[in-house]
């Protein structure tokens, strides 16, 4: 009896370490974002901004009045309303689970203990901020395992609309990358495009054009 619980804890343990190393080192496995300190020295007046919203607003001069003025709300809609008209239905199932369980999914974990992944494919860099990682996802799911860990450091202080913002990267990179081990640059692109005012107008051919890269 005492050697199957040593061998089951094994294997635990073996579970949650490839986890993290996962997490941890994956090019692009990472929601990056800005933090603009503009020179004070407590997070309570950081301003943040997430990396795909960022290049929204300056690659595609996207707008994002709904995500900051109700973000819990624009977020369910794209989940309920967009994705839910473009994608069968059992994907569609699937996001708004990890969705629903995103926060039980996840744990905080301190920014000096948290890798930094290599990003890919971004272009431009805010002035006067810092890149950083808000948030990085274990590549396996591992049931009864945490799948996101958080940065302790910034999480807490994070806007509502930058943690949705958030949410739906991670959840879209955990959708994508139950196919194949993708780099987020085109998860970013996806997701900048729903979070902004003009995915609100779409009709369901845009719609489908726009998220064909997550279903192939």
């Amino acid at each position: 009896m005492k050697i199957k619980l040593i061998i089951s804890a094994a294997v635990a343990a073996f579970t949650v370490a490839s986890s993290m190393a996962f997490a941890e080192s994956a090019v692009g496995n990472g929601g990056f974002g800005f933090v603009c300190s503009q020179g004070a020295s407590t997070p309570e007046y950081w301003e943040f901004e997430l990396l795909d919203v960022f290049e929204g607003r300056k690659l595609n001069q996207f707008t994002y009045k709904q995500l900051y003025s109700n973000p819990t709300e624009k977020v369910q809609r794209v989940i309920d309303t967009l994705l839910k008209a473009s994608l069968p239905v059992w994907h569609y199932n699937q996001i708004k689970g990890w969705y629903d369980s995103f926060i039980s999914e996840s744990k905080l974990v301190p920014d000096s203990q948290l890798l930094q992944p290599a990003d890919t494919g971004h272009l431009l860099n805010r002035r006067g901020c810092e890149l950083v990682t808000f948030a990085v996802q274990s590549q396996v799911d591992s049931p009864g395992f945490k799948h996101y860990f958080l940065n302790e450091k910034y999480w807490p202080h994070l806007d509502k609309a930058t943690k949705e913002a958030l949410k739906l990267h991670e959840i879209l990179y955990r959708f994508r990358g139950s196919r194949t081990m993708p780099t987020s640059t085109k998860i970013r692109r996806i997701n900048r495009w729903l979070l902004s005012d003009e995915s609100d107008s779409a009709d369901i051919e845009t719609l489908r054009q726009r998220l064909a890269e997550l279903t192939k």
